[in-house]
């Protein structure tokens, strides 16, 4: 995930979001409950988090 975004719906800006990385795929949860996924890239194998 290192140098990759990934968009959440707006009304959870700066609310805490949970990645959950396989070699497949990211989803992405607020309170348990999936709220974004994608496909994986390739080595996917940091994951760099950022507040604002």
């Amino acid at each position: 995930m290192y140098g990759h975004f990934y968009s959440v719906p707006y009304h959870l800006m700066r609310e805490v979001i949970e990645a959950r990385i396989s070699d497949q795929t990211i989803e992405l949860y607020h309170q348990n409950n999936r709220v974004a996924s994608t496909i994986a890239p390739p080595a996917v194998s940091t994951v760099r988090c950022s507040r604002s």
